[in-house]
């Protein structure tokens, strides 16, 4: 193997396609996002090709040149949807992401990598739970088991690998910055204050009649001003010294169903709470449950937090995870949104595209790159409480071996939590200290 050359000059990689298109463009794109001083060039003149002297990959179905790395390029890569999804199973789902097979002498890492992230398998009727999401049981990292294993990102090591061993090149990792981030639902801002009388007896009842007594207990306690309430934590979340721009508020805006349930953005305690959070954190949209498949309503939710915020939100993130591809993503863009946090299951921690790296979102029923930022989501607190229902010690684990392993591979680390589970009287009992320990690992490594 020639030794690796280590200089401050850029590397260019010229890969060679007869036809180029648009997607391979893009993959190209995101394996130079993820090296330094390193540039991907596509070329389809043969000529040209032949004539460069310095690191190449070949994708056709003939030797150019010597030396050349040589991947005979997918029909699919080039194949309009229609035709892709025409006929389209899970086995050849499995196939085209390299997960059936093996990675033998006819498989493409660059096609397989433009389907997880593209997420070419959400365009099927697949399986969908109670909630309209595309569960993770139907992926199919999640079929073969491996959604805490970044396959994306394994593949484009090895690619660097492979023109390390043939070239002598080094490629260097770039490593996203910031590496890590927590974003706060926050769903409702107070479980029993600020709310009207008419809703505040109604939930009083409510416990009385489920014979509810320790939720009746702080009720009173929280209203009578003996006890704050218990996802009025804001305070606490910032007495954490998370540093700025690793810590994101998703607000619930509007929304008319039984899981839309904030308060007004207009009320002064809730005004006072967003003036306060923009002076730490980045503040961005939670679309509610019913603006899923009502276009209509995202639309006036964004404008309401907008008002409310004196400036206009650019990230967001799905509430319930009620992500749909391709639809959410294009009305997320009308609406001005340039960043969002949903790509992730709730039901299981991983990485849902095979990614740990922020990438923009390709609209494959309109072919073309967009400018919306997908930032990955690791795992979630709700997702080890309510899905695995492991204990915080397991819990606290596996959250820092994901970290750990989003480390490892240079991407982004990003953890969903709620500012209701610090409730610790009820559901979250015995959760205490976990969001401030995590927190500490964090910015300690």
């Amino acid at each position: 193997m020639t030794e690796p050359l280590h200089n401050n000059a850029s590397t260019r990689i010229f890969v060679y396609a007869v036809q180029p298109g648009a997607r391979l463009q893009y993959l190209l794109n995101y394996l130079n996002r993820c090296f330094a001083k390193t540039e991907f060039v596509l070329c389809s003149d043969e000529e040209a090709y032949k004539c460069w002297e310095g690191p190449s990959i070949q994708r056709g179905t003939k030797t150019l040149k010597e030396r050349e790395l040589h991947i005979p390029q997918s029909p699919q890569f080039t194949w309009p949807l229609e035709e892709l999804l025409a006929g389209l199973t899970p086995k050849k789902i499995d196939r085209m992401k390299g997960l059936e097979g093996g990675e033998d002498a006819g498989f493409d890492p660059m096609a397989a990598a433009f389907w997880h992230l593209s997420r070419l398998e959400e365009y099927l009727p697949g399986q969908r739970d109670q909630h309209g999401r595309f569960a993770a049981a139907g992926s199919a990292l999640g079929r073969h088991h491996l959604l805490q294993i970044p396959m994306v990102d394994r593949w484009v090591e090895s690619l660097a690998q492979e023109i390390q061993s043939r070239y002598g090149v080094e490629l260097q990792r770039a490593f996203h910055s910031p590496s890590w981030s927590i974003g706060i639902d926050v769903d409702q801002f107070f479980k029993y204050q600020h709310k009207s009388p008419l809703r505040t007896m109604g939930g009083m009842l409510r416990d009385l009649w489920n014979s509810n007594g320790d939720a009746v207990r702080q009720r009173a306690a929280v209203l009578w001003g003996s006890s704050p309430d218990p996802f009025d934590r804001f305070d606490a979340i910032r007495s954490t010294a998370i540093p700025y721009g690793h810590c994101k508020f998703f607000i619930l805006s509007g929304g008319k169903s039984a899981y839309d349930k904030n308060h007004d953005l207009g009320h002064p305690a809730v005004a006072q709470i967003l003036k306060q959070l923009q002076n730490w954190a980045e503040v961005g949209l939670h679309p509610s449950y019913s603006s899923y498949d009502a276009p209509p309503e995202l639309f006036r939710e964004k404008l309401r937090l907008d008002r409310c915020l004196n400036n206009p939100a650019t990230i967001s993130r799905q509430h319930f995870l009620r992500l749909s591809v391709p639809e959410s993503y294009r009305r997320l863009l009308e609406a001005g949104i340039t960043s969002d946090y949903s790509m992730g299951y709730p039901e299981l921690p991983g990485f849902r595209a095979g990614t740990c790296r922020p990438y923009p979102w390709y609209d494959l029923g309109r072919d073309r790159a967009t400018p919306l930022m997908v930032h990955p989501l690791v795992c979630m607190d709700r997702s080890y409480l309510d899905y695995l229902q492991w204990d915080p010690g397991r819990s606290v684990a596996d959250m820092l071996a994901l970290r750990e392993c989003c480390q490892r591979h240079g991407g982004h680390f990003h953890l969903v939590w709620h500012n209701s589970s610090f409730d610790f009287e009820n559901e979250w009992h015995g959760w205490q200290g976990v969001f401030e320990e995590l927190v500490g690992a964090f910015t300690t490594t």
